[in-house]
C-alpha cells in the first residue's frame, strides 16, 4: 500500500511538472512573439525616420532646375513607400491581433 501512495504522490508531481512547463512554454512564446514585434516594429520606425529626413529635405524642391530627376526621386520615393506597405500592414496588424488577445504586453 506504501508503495501505491508513492507511485500516486510520484505521478502527482509529475503532472504538476507538466502543468508549470507548459505555463512556462506559452509565456516565452507569447515573449518571443512580443520580441518579434518590437523588432519589426523598430525597423519600420527607423525606415520611416529615414524617409521624413528626405521629405524635409528642402534642398531638394526649391531649386527650379533639373525639374525631370525631381519627379524620378519623386516617383522612386513614391514606389518605395507602396512596396513597405505591406511591411507596415503587417505589423500593425500583428501589434492589433496581440491587444484583442490580450497579450501580457498590450499595454506596450
Amino acid at each position: 500500500m506504501k508503495m501505491h501512495l508513492d507511485c500516486l504522490q510520484l505521478v502527482n508531481r509529475r503532472d504538476t511538472l507538466h502543468e508549470k512547463m507548459q505555463k512556462r512554454r506559452s509565456l516565452l512564446e507569447l515573449s518571443f512573439k512580443y520580441q518579434q514585434f518590437e523588432r519589426d516594429a523598430y525597423e519600420i520606425k527607423t525606415w520611416i525616420n529615414e524617409r521624413f529626413k528626405t521629405v524635409r529635405d528642402e534642398s531638394a524642391y526649391r531649386d527650379p532646375t533639373n525639374l525631370q530627376g525631381k519627379l524620378q526621386k519623386h516617383q522612386a520615393f513614391t514606389s518605395e513607400i507602396e512596396s513597405n506597405k505591406a511591411r507596415i500592414d503587417a505589423v500593425l496588424a500583428t501589434g492589433q491581433q496581440m491587444i484583442n488577445e490580450d497579450h501580457f504586453q498590450s499595454d506596450e
